[in-house]
């Protein structure tokens, strides 16, 4: 074969393309298995420059073999692949990757189409010249046999290479098609945290202990490290461990945290194939030393245990324990799926419920790749399913449309003896609100009220329970409270209340409160509906959903309706067990192990 220029070699195609790239390069026919591994390189998506290349760069190449046009391919084939020239022509890299991934998709239908021709046409001559007939229970093995007969394949010598190749991707294929993969699940959250699980917590917590009581051995757990530059295994037996650490309120907090610290301590190390901060390349910009993102090198590099059969799902604090820009990378290689959760956008929606303008932006860069990375998405609310699907198109934000709403599990009904009573100095009547301490939670609203309530009870006011943890922005109600002694008489604030404790405050309670702002799914109203507590919401959609529009509500900011409300409960004892009787009456309630079995099940599933 005869050319000018070395373009005219990128006119040909297949195995044509191959035998004339071996011709005017080497002089002569490729072997068998030269052929057969620059067909699968054009078969996985490599370009043809990357096969003159690769066949130009052979002991047999002459040199003094002048092609027009070969040595600047040579070059420019060589920049692709400098870690410089990824650097600054990502837009470029995009494009091809882009160009790559569309001819290894269009290789991969002519692969399978063709494959299916051949098989057939295969078959049928076998079942020709042996005299019986393949049935479909026993295709495979019949197909292998067929290719292990060395008479046979002299009668289709012209198609035994391609024939053998397309019968190991078929082979390849239908294994992964038998095989539902292995389920691996980031507790990453979970590991860091050292307390009786709420809220997020508690959802991942719940999913981890349900999948510890599968009778299947396909999940795994696995964490990022502290840096969430690698990730590791984690040993079932230590996943077990720590939910029962997490889950017994009796457990000494300080044995506990040491539980907790070992756990991390035995995952947090570095091993071989994992890499370090030397693959951060720095540079300098406007004065400013700035650091590449290092992803992608580390996702080429490190050893990684998931497979493209496989599901990874992450359901966690993922803005802040995960590293989804890595996961991104390893998904590019590998081609995993990726099970999601958006519990609710408030950072993007409602800012101004925020400490700073940095998690916002830290936030929607977070939603951003969780929309990219994910094949599935769970909701837990029918508002946080609307608010996603708005939030995508509003932001034109690509993503996946396999969005679930899967609602929360509520907690099992169990009489506590609770002996703390007077430790935590709680006096006759009470009414609860089980909510994170901050500004979207809307207490600075309900200590208002009450100033208003022990104005006019006095003594008589009863006492209002606010139970979890401390948060950002709610120095008013640090300083509306503690500057006021009658608050302080008529008002406590508990963070360190267990589950066990929790229960008895729901039993024992006149009402609960919820006045947030906004929520994604109101845990504390459908915990307390679980016990028949009535309750007293927001107007929020969340809450109103959580309660099953059985309950009470008004806007969150009309101090005085929410005052008639409260005063109503307080006042009138047959509006509390009307209400309580309406729960028992219409309340559908939810356990966990529900929720957790149909997160398994939509994770998990094939598809049409």
């Amino acid at each position: 074969m005869t050319i000018k220029h070395i373009m005219e070699l990128f006119a040909l195609d297949g195995r044509d393309f191959v035998i004339g790239s071996y011709d005017v390069l080497l002089h002569r026919e490729p072997d068998a298995h030269g052929l057969l591994y620059y067909l699968g390189c054009l078969n996985r998506g490599y370009g043809k420059a990357y096969i003159i290349v690769q066949i130009a760069r052979s002991e047999e190449f002459d040199s003094s073999n002048k092609i027009n046009g070969l040595e600047r391919l040579i070059r420019d084939e060589a920049k692709k692949h400098s870690i410089f020239f990824h650097i600054f022509n990502r837009k470029l890299n995009i494009n091809r990757l882009i160009e790559k991934n569309l001819v290894h998709l269009d290789n991969v239908s002519k692969s399978i189409n063709d494959s299916a021709v051949q098989l057939i046409n295969a078959l049928k001559d076998f079942e020709i010249n042996h005299g019986n007939s393949v049935s479909r229970n026993n295709v495979i093995d019949e197909k292998r046999n067929f290719l292990q007969d060395d008479n046979y394949h002299t009668n289709i010598k012209s198609y035994k290479e391609d024939f053998y190749f397309l019968s190991k991707r078929f082979d390849r294929l239908l294994s992964e098609y038998k095989y539902n993969g292995i389920m691996f699940v980031d507790i990453t959250t979970l590991l860091k945290w050292n307390r009786p699980p709420v809220g997020i917590v508690r959802t991942i917590f719940e999913f981890v202990k349900y999948s510890l009581t599968r009778k299947d051995k396909s999940i795994e757990y696995f964490t990022f490290n502290a840096s969430r530059d690698a990730l590791k295994i984690v040993k079932r037996s230590l996943v077990e461990i720590m939910i029962q650490v997490l889950e017994n309120d009796n457990v000494d907090e300080i044995f506990r945290k040491n539980v907790l610290d070992l756990a991390k301590r035995e995952v947090d190390f570095r091993e071989d194939g994992e890499i370090d901060q030397a693959y951060l390349v720095p540079y300098s910009q406007n004065g400013f030393s700035v650091l590449f993102d290092a992803s992608k090198i580390i996702a080429k590099s490190m050893h990684c245990p998931f497979r493209r059969i496989d599901n990874i799902i992450s359901i966690g604090l993922d803005w802040d324990s995960s590293n989804y820009d890595l996961l991104l990378e390893l998904k590019k290689i590998i081609g995993f799926k990726f099970i999601g959760a958006y519990y609710d956008g408030i950072p993007i929606i409602k800012p101004e419920f925020l400490p700073n303008d940095i998690f916002c932006n830290m936030f929607f860069d977070y939603f951003c790749k969780l929309s990219e990375l994910s094949d599935r998405v769970f909701t837990i609310s029918k508002k946080s399913k609307a608010e996603y699907l708005s939030l995508m198109e509003n932001e034109m934000i690509p993503g996946t449309k396999d969005i679930k709403y899967i609602r929360l599990g509520d907690p099992e009904l169990n009489k506590i003896e609770y002996h703390n009573k007077e430790e935590r100095k709680i006096n006759g009547k009470f009414v609860v609100y089980v909510s994170t301490i901050e500004k979207r939670k809307n207490h600075i609203l309900l200590l208002h009220i009450w100033k208003k309530l022990y104005h006019k009870y006095g003594e008589r006011t009863p006492q209002l329970i606010c139970i979890g943890m401390w948060g950002w922005g709610v120095d008013d109600v640090k300083s509306e409270y503690f500057a006021d002694s009658n608050l302080q008489k008529c008002v406590k604030f508990l963070d360190d209340v267990g589950n066990n404790e929790l229960t008895w405050f729901y039993e024992n309670a006149s009402f609960a409160v919820f006045p947030s702002h906004d929520e994604g799914w109101g845990l504390g109203a459908s915990e307390a509906m679980t016990y028949s507590l009535p309750c007293i919401t927001s107007s929020t959609p969340a809450l109103l959903e959580a309660t099953q529009n059985l309950m009470p509500f008004c806007e969150a900011n009309n101090k005085d309706q929410w005052f008639d409300l409260i005063d109503e409960m307080i006042s009138n004892p047959d509006k509390i067990e009307s209400l309580g009787l309406l729960i028992k009456e219409k309340y559908v309630s939810k356990k966990w192990q529900e929720f957790s079995c149909e997160l398994f099940e939509y994770a998990t599933y094939k598809g049409e």
